[in-house]
């Protein structure tokens, strides 16, 4: 059994070549799941959707205020509005915005962030314990 801890949501390549593995039976799970993320939004506050808080908006930049403050550069945090990428895949972020963010980091909360940290892990661990419990 193998499991795939995978921060980045665009990796379509992993979610592909699991589901291809596991025609065989469970062999490989990929966490975090969507509905692992949703939930952990949910419990923590987080006011924007995974699409319109894409890349450093409210759940990555409170995140990061939780686990590495001084990281953050307050002052400089600006959103980015861009609902529409239908060419995200082909012509990468630098498209749809020039600073790097997609999102509303304005929104973000060091208390935002732990909440969010501790929900996931327990909304995946339950599934890791299941999954190391079958066949």
């Amino acid at each position: 059994k193998i499991v795939i801890v995978n921060g980045h949501g665009g990796n379509y390549v992993v979610n592909s070549f699991a589901q291809e593995r596991n025609l065989q039976g469970p062999n490989i799970l990929l966490l975090p799941a969507k509905q692992h993320q949703q939930h952990a939004f949910k419990k923590a506050g987080i006011v924007t959707t995974p699409h319109e808080d894409m890349h450093g908006g409210e759940y990555e930049t409170s995140i990061m205020l939780s686990e590495f403050p001084d990281y953050v550069k307050k002052d400089e945090i600006q959103d980015h509005s861009s609902p529409e990428r239908p060419l995200l895949t082909l012509l990468g972020m630098s498209e749809y915005t020039e600073s790097g963010i997609i999102g509303f980091p304005s929104l973000a909360s060091p208390e935002k962030g732990a909440l969010f940290l501790q929900e996931i892990t327990k909304a995946v661990s339950t599934d890791l314990k299941r999954f190391l419990s079958l066949s």
